[in-house]
């Protein structure tokens, strides 16, 4: 891995998008009360939403609070040339195959399609809250099973036995033969296997289908099929144990997005939409303190066991220093006192956490970081990176998108989860105040704001804002140093032609006709885009792999050709 430390001058930080407030849903899903006038004096302000949005520029690029003028990166490398302890400099490196391995007979969990438990091999999509990452976790399942397939079918020519009947995974014109290159010491390995899996079974089974224990003909591996040993569930990479993992069979990454749009998302899609929260400035800002986890993507990513904690008491001693700022916070309708010049008093002397080491130890530990806002960019580099196809790559956009439906949360009672609407997140002028501070009529002669924004909520974020500003930078630099700007300027535009392509034919209607007698879409999730619950219609079923997750991978496994055809690059 390389690491090279430049001053900050001009890190490109993505595109930061916020969502306008649509007035209908406002009306229709919640009331609003009026908001009290901006203070300077008081940058913690607790307000109530007011009906009318902010539009001004400010909330498309809002100003970057102040940040270390070093900001570490890396220049990813590719999986087939990590490098090799055990071998000498001047001897080329082996390459190492794509990391697909069968899944772990031991766990409880063969049968689950998004398991929380450790793992050290495989494909390990590391997950934080709130960052897209359903998009990533549909790619991520549709090519763990793929690749399980050509893995378990390679097994059945060695084993000269005839593959059972399998779904037809892709759309070739072309009648090819499956065939193996594998070296007769691996024929001898994978034998060996096959013989100490059956020695008290006589069916004939595979080390690659999860339910093999059971025989092949179990109904639940019909309905999975083998797939890779992955993760793509949430939790933090301490609980799976990645610090432990094999670096040379396992492929671990992530994918982050800009602290604040993060919070804001995780606070309209939970407490707004799933528990119907009324979305006012004071409650979004109670949300966050009573969390009080500060910097959730540094807690997710890092494998330093002590950075939580040091996380925590170091944001509780921030908050006793600031009492009288929090306590103003947790009265919703208190009258702002105008004569009060606290709400502004800072800690005196407090512990100061080394955010540079611990985002170079994160950089240090994956293998790529993905950014949200730059999702086309970075699936391209994960393409090269990881020598995959631009087929294997493609998505349909998510259902769990704000303003669809989505599953909400059980209920217990009926042990289902009932369809909600995801009101789409805005900002208001309260909650301007609260992220970047009051900076109306402060701009500098050169068009910069001229304050730095809410000291509070910079400390909040200022750790995970220096990952997302090292991710973005070291993006740009494996783009610029590695592939080459002309190289991947032509990848992406390939792909973002493939994804046209294939979005469009995915838009489209199947030939199973629905109660209604029309044709049932392509891509069915288990709430449609009228809020209608699939999952409880006799009639009709949900194209997901689990939940909502991975529901366009028959489109794009069965109606997408693979390859795609060469004239759609050259539209």
């Amino acid at each position: 891995m390389i690491f090279n430390f430049h001053n900050c001058e001009n890190n490109d930080n993505g595109s930061l998008l916020f969502f306008s407030k649509q007035q209908s849903v406002a009306d229709t899903f919640f009331s609003s009360s009026s908001s009290s006038s901006s203070n300077q004096n008081h940058m913690m302000k607790t307000t109530t939403m007011t009906k009318t949005k902010t539009t001004d520029s400010s909330l498309i690029s809002p100003p970057l609070p102040p940040l270390p003028n070093i900001i570490p990166s890396i220049v990813w490398q590719p999986w087939n040339q990590q490098p090799d302890d055990d071998e000498d400099e001047n001897n080329p490196k082996i390459p190492l195959p794509f990391p697909c391995y069968p899944p772990n007979i031991k766990e409880e969990d063969l049968f689950l399609l998004q398991s929380t438990k450790p793992a050290h091999t495989g494909l390990l999509f590391q997950r934080p809250t709130k960052v897209g990452s359903t998009t990533m976790t549909n790619i991520v399942l549709r090519l763990v099973h793929n690749r399980g397939v050509q893995e378990y079918t390679k097994e059945m020519v060695l084993q000269n036995s005839k593959p059972p009947p399998q779904r037809k995974l892709f759309n070739n014109n072309s009648n090819s033969t499956t065939t193996t290159n594998m070296k007769e010491e691996q024929i001898i390995n994978y034998n060996q296997k096959i013989i100490e899996n059956n020695k008290n079974n006589n069916t004939l089974v595979s080390v690659w289908s999860n339910s093999y224990s059971r025989g092949r003909n179990d109904p639940r591996m019909k309905l999975q099929g083998p797939k890779c040993l992955y993760r793509a569930n949430h939790g933090s990479a301490i609980s799976y144990e990645y610090s432990l993992r094999d670096q040379k069979k396992s492929y671990l990454f992530s994918l982050l997005r800009h602290p604040t749009t993060r919070s804001i998302s995780e606070f309209f899609h939970f407490q707004v939409s799933v528990y119907q929260q009324e979305p006012t400035d004071s409650n979004f800002q109670l949300f966050v303190q009573r969390k009080q986890s500060n910097n959730p993507m540094i807690r997710d990513l890092t494998f330093n066991t002590t950075v939580p904690l040091q996380l925590t008491l170091y944001y509780q001693q921030y908050r006793e220093n600031n009492k009288l700022m929090i306590e103003k916070m947790k009265k919703k309708n208190r009258t702002n006192d105008k004569n009060n010049k606290s709400d502004n008093a800072t800690a005196t002397r407090r512990i100061e956490m080394d955010y540079n080491q611990i985002v170079t130890d994160i950089l240090k530990s994956y293998n790529f970081i993905a950014v949200m806002e730059r999702m086309n960019e970075s699936l391209v580099a994960f393409k090269l990176l990881l020598n995959l196809t631009v087929e294997e790559i493609l998505y349909v956009k998510p259902s769990r998108t704000s303003g669809s439906f989505s599953n909400g949360p059980r209920d217990k009672e009926k042990d289902w989860r009932p369809c909600i609407y995801l009101i789409p997140s805005f900002l208001t002028s309260g909650m301007k105040t609260y992220f970047y501070g009051d900076n109306t009529n402060n701009s500098n002669d050169d068009g910069s704001d001229g304050k730095k924004g809410n000291e509070h909520w910079n400390e909040y974020i200022k750790g995970d804002l220096l990952l997302y500003q090292a991710v973005n930078k070291s993006l740009d630099r494996t783009i610029n140093e590695l592939f080459g700007r002309e190289l991947f300027e032509k990848e992406l535009k390939q792909f973002e032609l493939a994804q046209q392509y294939a979005n469009t034919i995915c838009s489209g209607k199947s030939n199973t006709t629905t109660t209604n007698g029309g044709g049932d879409d392509l891509v069915v999730p288990m709430c449609d885009s009228t809020g209608h619950d699939v999952v409880n219609d006799p009639n009709r079923s949900t194209t997901c792999y689990i939940w909502s997750e991975g529901c366009d991978h028959k489109c794009l496994n069965e109606q997408i050709p693979h390859p795609i055809p060469k004239e759609i690059f050259n539209m």
